[in-house]
Parts: C-alpha cells; structure tokens; sequence
C-alpha cells in the first residue's frame, strides 16, 4: 500500500511538473521545484504575497523545514532563493522563512490493571512516552497538520490491554529570540483559544518607571478589557458581547508593578502582543531565548501556514495510576470507567 502511494506521488509530481515547463509561476510551482531540486527538504508551505500578513505583493514565501533539523542555514536559504529567481519567469520575489514551531507539553494519567500488568510505573512511563514520540514523527513536524487530544487517549489505550482508560491535558509553548537592552515589539501567536490567567515565561529583569532595576520580573493579566467583539450567539439571533482582549502588565514581587500596559492578549484567538518591550536580562542569562507558556482546553489544534506542531519527549509527563480490582478488567468495566 505505501508503495502503491509512493507511486502514485511521483507520477503525480510529474505530471504537474510537464505542465508547470520547469517554471515557477503558481505557489504550487514553487512547492514542485523545491522538492525537484533540493532533497534535504522535509516540509513546505508556500504562499503568495496577497495571502500574506500584511500582504506583500510581487513576493511568494516558502517557510521551509529540513530533514532532521529544525531550521535551514543561511547558506541553504541563499542557495533556495537563487535557484527560484533562476527559474522564474515573472517578476516575484521569493522569500524563505524558518518554520514557527508550537511545543506541545502532555501530562497524560493511565490507570492500568496492577493484578494483571506487572510492571514497574517507570516502565508504564516509558513505553507511553516512546509510543507518542512515534506519533510525533509520523504525524506532527510538516506544515498543515492538526492536533487531538483524542489521537493520544487513543494511541495510549491501544499499547496494552489492560490500560483501563486515560486522560490528557495540554499547554503549548513557544520560544522567542529576544533583544536584551532593546525595545522591541514581540507577537506570539498560537492560533488556538487560550485560557486566561495562564500565561508563564521565562523570568526576566527590567527597569520600572523610577530607574531601578527590578529582578525576577513576570507577566501578569490583569482584569482590564481593552476590547470586546461581538459574537453570534447559538441560542439567539442578536449577537452577544465577548470580552476578548485584556492587558497585561510587568510585575515583581507578589503585586508590585514595574510597568503598566507592557501587552495585550486575546484569549479568543490566541496572540500575546508585547510593545516596547526592553528586558535589561534574562533569568537563563546563557540565552537570549524566552519561553511563552499557555494554557488551554481545546481538544484540537491547528496550525496557521508557517507554524509546525512537535512534541519533545522532556515535555510528556505520565503519571500510571494501579487499579488492583479484578473485577474492573472486564470489558464492560473498561468502557464504563471514564463514560463522561
């Protein structure tokens, strides 16, 4: 079957490479004569400038991952756009973007049949984090892929008959390069609902409004609407109103504030925006890099164009839960176990 599959792919990329000539005049053109040209490529997403934002007309972006790494060199991005102003035919500018990743941390609780599974909980631990590392690589790490809680419930369920019913809960997380000393405006964007009150970051030292030097400094969302949007209400035809985006400030201490106003959130559709943001250092001072963690209960995630779902092993936590009732290993008793 995967050879059938295989088949058909290539005899399909040839066909649309005869009626393409070799040239790159669609975003599918392009997507063709990366793939024809340069096989350390794994993924790609391909847009042309008008789908962009904000739209940049005459350009086409190819946000591009490679085989086995997370980023390509700059070597590797000046090669790419040589060879498509090579090819081209018309006036566009390409552009080659990094892909923006969106971590995904798994705290995944399994209650097992402790009479009938004799096995230590570090290794229940182990085979349930290997099976999800699996699922990572054939499924997540490309553009356009979506992610389901349910796709893991499943996967755990199906590893040993007497895993008797698991849940999972979620956070994402996202890392920024961030400009020590320099006012910068930043935008995290998750593309997913998130929930409030759960934003966590990397510590980080800043200088409030009387010239001190605060350290261990954090995020805080306070309860301040800067903006509600209407929206359509199931239950009635006159549109309702949803709090949507709230201000964040920069706190340290249990409730001093060193800055007022330092972003704005949006639960809704999940963008963190911080404006002028100038930390004077970061907690993990070996690294210029920040990490933004959120909350959230959706039982699915997608992805916007240059964004790319992964799961680390270090960010999946098990937690096995021993059930020595004989009785609960029938089949209806499974089933009955976590009915909701």
């Amino acid at each position: 079957m995967a050879d059938h599959k295989k088949s058909y792919d290539l005899k399909n990329n040839a066909r649309k490479m005869f009626f393409s000539q070799n040239r790159t005049v669609t975003e599918n053109d392009c997507e063709i004569q990366l793939q024809k040209y340069f096989p350390f490529i794994d993924s790609i997403s391909v847009w042309g400038g008008e789908k962009n934002t904000p739209p940049i007309y005459g350009s086409v972006f190819c946000c591009v991952k490679p085989k086995g790494r997370s980023l390509l060199t700059v070597d590797e991005k000046d090669f790419i756009i040589s060879k498509l102003e090579q090819l081209n035919i018309i006036t566009i500018t390409p552009r080659i973007l990094d892909p923006e990743y969106i971590f995904i941390t798994l705290n995944v609780s399994v209650v097992y049949n402790s009479i009938f599974l004799n096995i230590s909980q570090p290794e229940i631990s182990s085979m349930i984090k290997k099976e999800i590392d699996n699922y990572t690589k054939e499924n997540l790490l490309k553009f356009n892929r979506s992610f389901q809680t349910t796709s893991i419930q499943n996967l755990v369920n199906e590893i040993n008959p007497y895993f008797m019913g698991t849940t999972v809960s979620l956070k994402m997380y996202q890392k920024k390069d961030i400009k020590i000393g320099v006012s910068n405006y930043y935008k995290i964007d998750f593309n997913n609902e998130i929930q409030q009150k759960t934003l966590e970051t990397t510590r980080f030292s800043y200088i409030d409004q009387f010239g001190v030097e605060r350290n261990n400094c954090y995020f805080f969302e306070t309860d301040e609407i800067i903006e509600e949007e209407e929206v359509d209400s199931q239950f009635s035809a006159i549109a309702e109103k949803k709090p949507s985006k709230y201000n964040v400030d920069i706190r340290f201490g249990s409730s001093l504030t060193v800055r007022k106003g330092a972003g704005i959130i949006n639960y809704t559709n999940g963008i963190l925006e911080l404006e002028g943001f100038k930390p004077t250092k970061l907690s993990n001072s070996t690294t210029s890099e920040m990490t933004f963690v959120v909350g959230t209960e959706k039982y699915k995630l997608n992805p916007k164009k240059e964004q790319i779902f992964s799961i680390m092993t270090e960010d999946i936590e098990v937690d096995s839960i021993p059930n020595d009732d004989e009785l609960s290993a029938s089949s209806f008793e499974k089933a009955s176990l976590f009915e909701t």
